[in-house]
């Protein structure tokens, strides 16, 4: 008796194992919509913290993370507790460490997106207002060698509640295409008052998303096409 027709056991397999490698599509790869919480991540991508940088000759407690009753976010400050003030543009920002920085690891990624909110506030009494710039880059190398710009913004804040912007950079880079492996992201950021600098003076960001394609880890589907693939095998074996 046959309890198999080989016919339909190599047509499943062989879909099953093409559906298995079809990418995600236009799917949130890597999500820190609370920045020191882990992220959500789409199957078959791995991703660290979001962490800040070494932030060199500046007080921990004035670059790192914040916590309001309606959200946690990322900041520094314009003048840290030591009477140092923040780097004012990017080459002293990359020098000194001013950035936030995650990981994220897959297979045949393709990066299209990278979206994050951007804002900041003056906080305290008298003329505090000032611009926040960023910077957006990536590194296949873990940034052993000077990254790669992808998107770069500012905004004004001239508030002393905090005020956000959507950053909606579009990544276009034959790099980041089909790429297997782990890529660096930094969000380098500086400070431009248009006063002295002041602890008052914040650049904040959170919400961070990566958008792209991926190939999923194996699935159900794949686990029985590859059973459906080993069964053929033995059939011809025994023929």
């Amino acid at each position: 008796m046959k309890f198999f027709n080989l016919s339909t056991l190599v047509t499943t397999a062989a879909v099953g194992f093409l559906i298995s490698l079809t990418p995600v599509r236009a799917a949130v790869l890597v999500d820190y919509e609370i920045i020191d919480e882990s992220p959500s991540v789409q199957a078959g991508i791995t991703a660290s913290d979001f962490t800040p940088g070494p932030f060199t000759d500046y007080d921990s407690n004035d670059f790192g993370f914040a916590t309001t009753s309606t959200i946690r976010n990322a900041f520094y400050d314009g003048l840290s507790g030591s009477g140092e003030s923040a780097p004012q543009n990017l080459a002293d920002s990359i020098t000194e460490g001013f950035f936030f920085e995650f990981t994220m690891t897959g297979v045949d990624m393709t990066i299209t997106d990278f979206d994050f909110q951007f804002g900041g506030e003056r906080g305290g009494g008298g003329n505090t207002a000032h611009t926040g710039f960023y910077s957006a880059q990536y590194s296949l190398d873990g940034f052993s060698t000077a990254g790669t710009q992808f998107g770069t913004g500012s905004r004004a804040n001239n508030s002393n509640s905090a005020a956000y912007t959507l950053q909606e950079i579009s990544v276009s880079d034959p790099a980041l295409t089909n790429y297997t492996g782990t890529i660096t992201f930094r969000i380098y950021s500086w400070d431009v008052p248009t006063v002295a600098p002041s602890s008052a003076q914040q650049v904040r960001l959170f919400d961070v998303q990566v958008l792209g394609t991926a190939i999923p880890e194996p699935t159900s589907t794949a686990l029985f096409a590859a059973a459906g693939l080993l069964l053929v095998v033995r059939h011809r074996r025994k023929s």
